[in-house]
């Protein structure tokens, strides 16, 4: 039960009642960095409505630069896990399209530290598993040692909305 504190909020009312944090102002949350949400075995859920064609990072663990993160678009246009420097891997749309401009119930499950780990590592869209591209294999993830951001990177913050968002320590099964 660790609690973050927002940055600039700027809030949007949805058809559901329910309040979320409006990103294209840039805002976001700053979870600290105690040891207990830095975990190697992690999986992350949010549900996120992104702005089409712009860079979306969903989390980061912010250990230097703009990994360890989790992104909805990145670079080769995939969702994206980035857990080093050149240790990745792509998500591909499919077969649940969230570029479509909706709300989307995600999760992403890293279940360890090792580049194996990294090669195994999951999306899920609505329920389905998203179809993984080839990961780009240089080791094990970098430490992380900065503080947890959702909704953020040094460089790429989320373009869209998002709501309840959680951290687990442990590798979730859908």
């Amino acid at each position: 039960n660790n609690h973050g504190t927002i940055i600039g909020p700027t809030w949007v009312r949805l058809p559901s009642g329910f309040w979320v944090i409006n990103q294209a102002s840039g805002d976001y949350v700053d979870c600290g960095s105690d040891a207990s949400i830095l975990p190697d075995v992690f999986s992350f859920e949010i549900w996120a409505k992104y702005v089409s064609g712009n860079y979306a990072t969903l989390m980061t663990f912010r250990a230097g630069g703009d990994h360890p993160a989790l992104a909805l678009r990145w670079g080769g246009g995939g969702s994206h896990v980035f857990m080093g420097a050149d240790n990745d891997r792509y998500f591909l749309h499919s077969p649940v399209d969230i570029d479509d401009g909706g709300w989307h119930h995600l999760v992403f499950v890293m279940p360890g530290a090792a580049q194996a780990s990294i090669e195994s590592s999951q999306m899920f869209a609505d329920g389905q598993e998203q179809t993984a591209g080839t990961p780009t294999s240089t080791g094990s993830q970098t430490v992380k040692t900065g503080a947890v951001l959702i909704g953020k990177s040094p460089s790429a913050p989320f373009i869209g909305q998002w709501e309840l968002a959680r951290l687990y320590a442990s590798v979730v099964t859908l």
